[in-house]
């Protein structure tokens, strides 16, 4: 990776998949709750590591305000990681016929993880497990590896 940024906000999720499973092993009221929580963290990650990738781009126009345009217009437009999102903000930037270089099991991952955000931010019940949940986080990270790729 080389924004430090993205790095940082990675090295992040690590630190609390550790804590979730010290704190969630054997306890089988508390893993459902820190798994939700676990799945609206992430995606709020996501969120800021496309929003600070886009305003890393800008900033490389040498132009401040391009630079402070770009960061209000991501943080009042952009409210959801998907792919779709993604895609559609880089075709927007590289042009309709870009495609970004990823594979459906990183799609996947990517989608499975706001899906199941999107249960738990709308108070239904996600029966996601804390170990897929990982499991699909990782599948995700190529995604944004990707995306930094493109604009950096």
């Amino acid at each position: 990776m080389k924004s430090h940024y993205l790095k940082e906000q990675f090295d992040k999720i690590d630190q609390n998949v550790q804590k979730i499973r010290k704190l969630a092993i054997n306890n089988e009221e508390l893993a459902p709750i820190l798994t939700s929580y676990f799945i609206v963290f992430v995606c709020g990650i996501y969120e800021n590591i496309v929003e600070d990738l886009f305003t890393q781009r800008a900033a490389k126009t040498g132009d401040p305000e391009i630079e402070n345009f770009i960061r209000e217009l991501m943080s009042t437009y952009f409210r959801s990681p998907s792919y779709e999102q993604i895609k559609n903000l880089v075709k927007r930037l590289k042009g309709e016929t870009y495609k970004l270089k990823t594979d459906p099991k990183s799609i996947d991952g990517l989608s499975w993880i706001v899906s199941n955000r999107k249960k738990v931010a709308h108070g239904e019940y996600s029966d996601a497990t804390f170990g897929e949940c990982v499991i699909w986080h990782n599948n995700a990270i190529k995604i944004f590896e990707e995306l930094e790729n493109i604009l950096l």
